[in-house]
């Protein structure tokens, strides 16, 4: 799926031929083209396997070919300095909620606009036309000669919705952090695996770990938890994909599965769905297990309640359950150090008594640099980006899974890693060994 060439006329000829397949894909079902319109679609539709491959070299060849055509340097110059400014326009807009100022179908004026918004007319006009060249706002003639206007894009209107949240989150609160990186390294040293120690810690002068000071934070604790739901229905981050990365019916009846650190359950349910004949059980810490108890009748769907149970249990702690099939953990790791995760390992070996029994952890799995299409590549490389800003974490690749295993004991071994299709995150299936 990767686009290796870096032939000019041959990565045309590539957007071309998936442009088009893309295009007639759409076409064929009385789906809408994509456009830049308020009034177009929001997003794509479920696209099957071998369109979403085009759609994902469209991307690619794309995204390299603008990349060629511009002098070298760009990368290192004109790029990330647009990119700065790109990140300091929508901090703006996100701040002072501008989106929401601006009505849907209708333009408006810089003047009357930065009136509602309680904004200097100046710097607005200065923002709203940087906004403008990534599609994040377009700007309109007046009426009657009454000036330019500005009115809403798909992107824009996008703000209005839950995916408003992300960027709320990034600008409000990532961007400023990221910008502390550096004292944090000063402060702490370079090497650091303490969740205290971070570029986060640095930007707020806090002592406590992210998590931890969301507690206290009700404003920034709100943009995560949104920006956690808003995640949960992305397509590439599905927890349906847990029910396509292992085979669960294979368990049989009866088996027994433990989703450690799992909320509410709620990515249990799919795996319950996969195989109705599971118990499962849901392992937190006790104010999350009292929230879980209480609302599982909404959280749980009917037919699958009786299945379920909730247990406390701080999984850094020897892991009580010792009659399990499986062992489950989803995007945990990928929060803790190697430090930390080791010691998840160790708690949990005290479990793993039963015949057969192994761990099935839902995580990312790095690829080799190039190794994925650009888009989901670009993503992850972010993702591994920010856990080490705000806690010192990381994600990891094959080789550091095997690393981590083997440190926490050498019979820890992986049994198989598979990456579902449209998922950024793969499926680690690993046992212990006698």
């Amino acid at each position: 799926m990767v686009v290796e060439t870096e032939d000019l006329e041959q990565l045309a000829e590539s957007c071309l031929e998936s442009a088009k397949a893309l295009k007639q894909y759409l076409s064929s079902k009385g789906y809408a083209q994509p456009t830049f319109d308020q009034n177009g679609p929001e997003s794509y539709p479920p696209l099957p396997p071998h369109i979403e491959i085009e759609q994902l070299k469209l991307i690619e060849a794309s995204s390299k070919l603008r990349d060629l055509a511009a002098p070298p340097e760009d990368a290192v110059s004109f790029h990330p300095y647009i990119i700065m400014q790109d990140l300091n326009a929508l901090r703006y807009v996100s701040a002072y909620r501008i989106a929401s100022h601006i009505p849907l179908n209708k333009a408006i004026s810089y003047p009357d606009l930065a009136e509602q918004a309680g904004v200097n007319v100046t710097q607005l006009r200065q923002v709203i036309r940087h906004c403008c060249s990534l599609h994040v706002f377009t700007e309109v003639d007046g009426k009657n000669g009454s000036g330019k206007h500005i009115a809403h894009t798909i992107a824009s209107k996008s703000l209005l919705g839950p995916a408003g949240c992300w960027i709320d989150f990034v600008t409000l609160d990532v961007l400023p952090w990221s910008e502390a990186q550096l004292r944090g390294h000063q402060r702490w040293g370079h090497g650091s695996q303490e969740p205290n120690q971070t570029s986060f810690n640095a930007a707020t002068n806090s002592e406590q770990p992210l998590f931890r000071y969301f507690e206290t934070s009700a404003v920034q604790r709100e943009r995560f938890s949104a920006l956690m739901s808003y995640c949960a229905g992305m397509p590439a981050l599905s927890r349906e994909h847990i029910s396509s990365g292992f085979d669960w019916k294979s368990l049989g009846r009866d088996a027994k599965v433990v989703d450690i650190a799992g909320n509410y359950g709620q990515s249990s349910v799919d795996i319950a769905k996969a195989n109705p004949a599971l118990t499962i059980v849901v392992q937190d810490l006790p104010n999350i297990v009292a929230q879980a108890r209480a609302q599982k009748a909404h959280n749980i769907p009917g037919p699958l309640q009786a299945n379920f149970s909730f247990e406390v249990h701080d999984m850094f702690e020897p892991q009580s359950i010792t009659d399990a099939d499986v062992y489950f953990y989803r995007m945990i790791f990928h929060d803790y150090s190697d430090k930390y995760a080791i010691k998840l390992l160790k708690a949990l070996i005290p479990g793993m008594q039963k015949p057969g029994a192994r761990l099935v952890i839902c995580d990312i799995v790095l690829p080799p640099v190039g190794g994925a299409p650009a888009y989901l590549e670009r993503f992850i490389r972010a993702q591994d980006m920010q856990m080490g800003m705000v806690l010192n974490a990381l994600e990891r690749d094959e080789q550091q899974w095997i690393e981590l295993f083997a440190a926490a004991d050498p019979r820890f071994k992986i049994r198989n890693i598979v990456m579902p299709q449209g998922s950024v995150m793969s499926m680690i299936e690993v046992v212990l060994e006698e």
